[in-house]
């Protein structure tokens, strides 16, 4: 169980400064190393709800007020293992249902923007352990981000992309 704050710049049309957003989640998981193995794998299920989200001051026009939620409900899976004796290995997905739960606005019930369903990640690392090059270690992986919605009425969508890292 976790909280949280952000600060949220502005006023309301009566000059009032916002207050911070507000976040609460509630995480379980579990943690396990096989035996013998030189591996980890681990998983969760989340549930993130923010408060004091802006959402449109219906009695003020061009204003807005902070009666606004978002929830999103999800589920991390990684796994690490040491599959050679110089190559680590790193894989891990994430799962997040996203949705505007309290909305004055057209995105009521609808996925915020820019929140991708699905995002996954492999990562591998190599470390020399001998010669001139002992100590040095090389990494490269793949990063992929799920489509997410494109505006708060969720009429069109963001592409999905891959990322390449190096280290």
């Amino acid at each position: 169980y976790s909280t949280s704050f952000e600060p949220v710049p502005g006023t309301t049309f009566n000059r009032v400064a916002f207050k911070p957003t507000e976040g609460e989640q509630y995480e379980a998981g579990f943690k396990y190393q096989p035996p013998g193995y030189n591996a980890f794998l681990q998983a969760a299920l989340y549930q993130l709800t923010q408060t004091n989200v802006q959402t449109a001051d219906l009695n003020n026009p061009g204003f807005q007020i902070q009666t606004g939620e978002i929830r999103a409900r999800g589920v991390e899976v990684e796994a690490r293992a040491t599959v050679l004796d110089n190559l680590d290995l790193v894989a891990a997905y994430t799962y997040t249902d996203a949705e505007v739960t309290k909305s004055n606005g057209v995105d009521l019930g609808r996925r915020p923007p820019v929140v991708p369903r699905h995002t996954a990640a492999l990562w591998a690392h190599y470390t020399f352990r001998t010669g001139t090059l002992s100590g040095l270690g090389l990494g490269a992986g793949v990063r992929y981000v799920g489509g997410g919605a494109g505006d708060p009425g969720n009429t069109f969508s963001t592409p999905d992309y891959t990322l390449v890292d190096a280290a």
